[in-house]
């Protein structure tokens, strides 16, 4: 839907005409400007406080239908300005992708300038007229409403002047938000959930810093491992999402009820996703970016890793600690201790002999483990097999642009090198170098580290070479800190592929543009490999991210600390991911810097038990935390929680497969169920696990209780016992071996029995059962998914059976009805066993299919015997 306006035509205006004056001295307000920015923002103000800083155009509308709209820019008032030239004419484009989803471009009209290399499309189904655009001619603003409520989703028609920049190595664009806006995402970063915006700066650009938190304020961003240019902001009940499509180095900042992207380079590309509901925007968003791959089920069971097991005894002592006492394990991990003086792709004979991993993998793989080595971004530079090959291949980043010497960094082994993924050799050099790696470690997926890419030296390493390369200069500088702080030189190059045929934008392929890329370039590089080589679903975990970066792994929060608040704050990185569209992901279990305490530990492994990947791991210099090593609380608490889990894997991993289908969140802030509950707007302390269960763990030292927000408008049970809990706030008993777990009426979960369970591939065997809540009507209904968790084609060969059960009590007895969708799994999961009833409001006397085993009429909790088939 289009509404055009333009003073030259005679249309009504959508802004009042404001006169455009010429400074009197440029140079003052470009150093008030730079004073804002750079100086640790003394000021608070981040926008200069005169409009005329700002460049003007003047609009002509070109073509406009239902799918699409494009109007030509032409500057026509501009002042000297610090920041660069303002590019001269512009093209303004909107495609109308759906009726949901919005794409905004705005282009140099003359130049091509460097893009993402993403697919995006430009349509995907007939709009349907809802989402509107209006267009303000001269001076040029638009802004994008969604139609059936007239909410502006992003709206540059700012008072007095529209705060639009755009030029070489600069480009602003900002939006009007309401007062005390509620927005969540623009990763990756420790922070509030709720993002703090008043008078804040979020910087975006992948850097190797150990989860600091970030106030958004400071004299330096605080920004991580990853780049996630999208956030959502709910206003009275309903949500929008905002996707800035671009990788080069920016600030996100909030002042004065706006927000403004502030970006070095590259084009506006804008992705506005009008909701309502917040599910439905990351449906949206994640068809856009690509949906998340459907894990091997093994990734959600747990996992044990540590810098510091340095020799094939310390593995072996591992594998049978958690055995003999009976603690479950199902993934075993090395860290760099494995390889030979920190090469990649080798094994250090002297201290793990290769007879003797083949016979620890072999041991894991038959008792239906499995085992995840490290590969580190950097290759040695010194002379062995992995620099040799990859320099006869030619397949390392350059110094720069034109050179044909390789970009030197520093990393563990000393003096590295970079594969260039852009390189069309870089496939056929990194599946070598795995293929070697496995004829010594049987390996059966991959961890992939440091690959922001990240170096110990800042740009080029001091006396690694003769001469000095140009530095970029630049009139902005996002987080206020060195874009190559333990990174690459922003001139690194890269090989410039097909484009540069087609577009001569050869030169364009240096880090400066390329760098938030390469974490999941590699990360797709392994996956491929690893699809190629075992037929199976790839496990690929990456410490670097962006946007379609869970169509080939999964991610872990980084190298967080063994500290209350940072069990705290995983909370916001799991349910930040969920935006992201990477919903395999948690923190490092129990802490990874600093030695845990069995308290601590207790605590992280009832969160992390509802992690969608549970991985205990720590540091050389800490105590060891493998559960049997902190005593006898650790141990029954592990073990009752990892059984826990895998009690619930069913359930969970269903959750899983439906994001893997259309997109969407495992995890769930309440909000994402509960909308106009704007009390938990800010509750990051508990969270949803799929739609029916709400997770409310202990996250204080020395707590017993646990406060627990119950929304209005349903009917919640405790999980473990069906006792009826009434909505408002809530304080629960949380002894140091419970975890508070909540079900939500008109729910039902299938679960099985995981007694005795030693690996989550015992579940894969065992029947299910159900977990009924009742809703105030005596009924509930729930859906999960059943198949063999490790073929890759899945979802396309349709190689499973979605089952849908609905129950319904009355007066006469509790009726079961199971039904099922694309029927092909034939496992042994297909028959349902026994059903637990919550809710009941009278005596249960008849079951259909079935019998009563117990009744507690004063709970009003029926567990029933019952013979079900999927069929």
């Amino acid at each position: 839907c289009l509404v055009v306006s333009s003073y030259a035509s005679g249309l009504s205006s959508l802004v009042q005409s404001t006169s455009i004056n010429t400074l009197q001295d440029n140079r003052s307000l470009c150093r008030s400007f730079q004073s804002q920015t750079f100086l640790g923002q003394k000021t608070g103000e981040h926008f200069p406080k005169d409009s005329n800083f700002y460049p003007v155009y003047k609009g002509k509308e070109i073509q406009s239908n239902s799918t699409y709209y494009r109007a030509d820019l032409t500057l026509v008032e501009a002042n000297e300005s610090c920041m660069g030239d303002p590019i001269k004419n512009l093209t303004f484009e909107v495609f109308f992708l759906s009726p949901s989803v919005a794409r905004v471009m705005i282009k140099d009209a003359n130049n091509q300038r460097w893009e993402p290399p993403d697919n995006y499309p430009y349509y995907l189904s007939e709009p349907s007229g809802k989402i509107t655009l209006n267009a303000t001619m001269d001076p040029f603003s638009f802004e994008l409403i969604r139609t059936q409520d007239g909410e502006p989703l992003w709206s540059t028609l700012n008072s007095p002047m529209p705060q639009f920049y755009y030029a070489d190595k600069y480009i602003e664009i900002t939006s009007s938000l309401p007062p005390n806006p509620n927005i969540y995402g623009l990763g990756e970063r420790v922070t509030s959930f709720r993002l703090n915006t008043n008078e804040t700066y979020y910087t975006i650009w992948a850097l190797a810093q150990d989860c600091p938190y970030d106030t958004g304020k400071g004299p330096r961003g605080r920004n991580m491992y990853g780049q996630h240019p999208v956030y959502l902001e709910i206003r009275n009940g309903s949500t929008h999402g905002v996707y800035f499509h671009n990788f080069n180095a920016m600030d996100v900042v909030f002042s004065q009820q706006k927000i403004a992207f502030k970006t070095v380079g590259g084009i506006v590309d804008l992705f506005v996703f009008k909701g309502p509901d917040a599910e439905k925007v990351l449906e949206d968003y994640h068809q856009i970016i690509g949906l998340p791959m459907l894990p091997p089920y093994w990734a959600m069971g747990y996992h044990q890793c540590r810098w510091g097991y340095k020799n094939l005894g310390m593995l072996w002592d591992v594998v049978t600690g958690y055995k003999n006492h009976e603690i479950p394990l199902d993934v075993l991990w090395s860290d760099i201790d494995y390889m030979l003086s920190f090469y990649d792709f080798t094994l250090d004979y002297s201290r793990y002999s290769k007879e003797g991993m083949k016979a620890l993998t072999s041991h894991l793989k038959d008792n239906n483990m499995f085992y995840v080595p490290i590969v580190d971004a950097g290759v040695s530079a010194s002379d062995y097999f992995g620099k040799t090959q990859g320099n006869s291949m030619n397949v390392f980043v350059k110094r720069s642009y034109g050179s044909s010497e390789n970009f030197i960094g520093q990393v563990w082994p000393g003096k590295a090198l970079f594969v260039d993924f852009f390189h069309p050799n870089a496939s056929d050099y990194w599946n070598s170098m795995f293929d070697i790696l496995y004829e010594s470690l049987e390996f059966d997926g991959i961890w992939l580290d440091m690959n922001e890419a990240s170096s110990f030296c800042d740009g080029t390493c001091p006396g690694f070479y003769n001469t000095s390369e140009n530095k970029i200069t630049l009139p902005y500088l996002p987080g206020h800190h060195s874009l190559e702080d333990q990174l690459f030189p922003l001139t690194a190059a890269h090989h410039p592929g097909p484009s540069y045929i087609n577009y001569n934008l050869g030169h364009s392929y240096i880090d400066y543009n390329t760098h938030g890329l390469f974490g999941t370039m590699e990360t797709k590089f392994t996956h491929n490999y690893l699809l190629d080589k075992f037929k199976t679903r790839p496990f690929v975990l990456s410490r670097s991210t962006r946007p379609g970066h869970g169509k080939y792994g999964f991610h872990w929060l980084g190298d967080n600390f063994a500290t209350w608040d940072q069990l705290r704050y995983s909370i916001q990185g799991i349910l930040s991911f969920q935006i992201y569209g990477i919903p395999i992901v948690g923190a490092d279990t129990c802490g990874f810097h600093n030695s845990t305490t069995p308290e601590l530990c207790s605590r992280w492994l009832e969160l992390a038990t509802f992690y969608t990947f549970m991985r205990n791991h720590n540091d050389i210099g800490a105590k060891p935390q493998e559960l049997f090593a902190l005593g006898d609380t650790v141990i029954e608490v592990g073990q009752k929680m990892i059984r826990l889990r895998y009690s619930l894997f069913v359930y969970m991993y269903s959750q899983v497969f439906k994001v893997a289908m259309k997109g969407g969140s495992v995890l769930k802030p309440m909000f994402f169920e509960f909308p106009n509950a704007k009390e938990l707007y800010a509750n990051q302390e508990q969270f949803m696990v799929g739609p029916a269960l709400l997770v409310a763990p202990v996250l204080y030292e020395n707590q017993r209780t646990v406060k627990v927000e119950l929304p209005q408008g349903a009917v919640w049970y405790d999980y473990f016992t069906g006792e009826r809990m009434e909505p408002g706030t809530q304080v629960l008993d949380a002894p140091i071996d419970k975890v508070n777990v909540l079900i939500r009426g008109g729910h039902i979960i299938p679960v099985q029995d995981s007694e005795g369970a030693m690996t989550l591939n015992e579940m894969m065997s065992r029947s299910v059962k159900l977990v009924v809540a009742l809703d105030e009507d005596q009924k509930a209904y729930g859906e999960y998914y059943l198949d063999d968790g490790l073929s890759p084609d899945t979802l396309e060969s349709q190689k499973y059976t979605k089952v849908m059960v609905t129950a319904q009590a009355s007066s006469e007895g509790v009726s079961f009805n199971v039904t099922s969708e694309v029927n092909n799994y034939t496992g042994n999961r297909t028959q349902i066993t026994e059903a637990v009833v919550y809710g009941l409001k009278i005596p249960v006397k008849e079951v259909t299919n079935g019998k009563v085993l117990t009744y507690s009429s004063n709970m009003l909790v029926a567990k029933l015997s019952i013979n079900l088939t999927v069929l």
